[in-house]
């Protein structure tokens, strides 16, 4: 046994002589550490750009409306769905709210997102029929959602810095219906109004493992 094997030794026999004088007292080694974190709200951020999309004035039926835009995450939490949320009011030219249901007589032909079908011309719904819808909570959602399912399955619907890139195409109808007087009942709609909003909602992603 070498001197350092040796010293080693001794101390711990002496250690154990004086830990039975003193009646059986235990000591061990001890090091305490905090263990702190942070919690921080991520931030949720849609923005549209352009805001504005129709501003249009002198409509007759027929006529038929094709706008693009972006919708662009600036937020730092990945966007799950971006509802769309259709309103609208229908006035005369006195500012009186009409009678009249203009929204009806406006159909929604094409909405894509990053060239993929949300609301196809096989399904296509007028404005009224989108203003109900989002009356009972059943707002379409307007991110790319193909995409997710079948291509990226575990990619968010729009990631942070990520944008879709929306084209919709309004038209309004012509139905060339007559009365028996042989007016044409769309007639009826000259002169309104149609003030019409669409209010996008960006909602989170699932709550998942931290």
């Amino acid at each position: 046994m070498n001197l350092k094997k040796k010293l080693a030794a001794g101390v711990l026999i002496g250690a154990l002589g004086l830990t039975m004088i003193g009646g059986g007292t235990w000591a061990s080694f001890n090091d305490v550490e905090a263990a702190s974190g942070q919690y921080g709200a991520g931030v949720l951020d849609l923005s549209v750009n352009p805001q504005i999309l129709f501003d249009i004035d002198g409509l007759v039926p027929g006529d038929h409306m094709l706008r693009d835009f972006k919708i662009i995450n600036n937020g730092t939490v990945d966007i799950e769905k971006v509802l769309m949320h259709t309103d609208y009011t229908v006035t005369d030219d006195n500012g009186n709210v009409a009678d009249k249901d203009l929204g009806s007589q406006f159909k929604v032909r094409l909405l894509t997102s990053d060239l993929q079908p949300i609301i196809t011309p096989f399904n296509s719904l007028t404005l009224a029929e989108l203003k109900q819808l989002s009356e009972n909570g059943n707002s379409p959602d307007i991110t790319t959602y193909l995409e997710k399912v079948w291509i990226f399955p575990l990619k968010p619907n729009l990631p942070v810095n990520d944008n879709d890139h929306i084209v919709m195409e309004v038209k309004f109808i012509n139905d060339n219906e007559k009365d028996a007087d042989g007016v044409y009942v769309q007639n009826e709609y000259q002169g309104l109004n149609l003030n019409l909003e669409f209010n996008l909602e960006a909602t989170q992603h699932a709550g998942e493992a931290q």
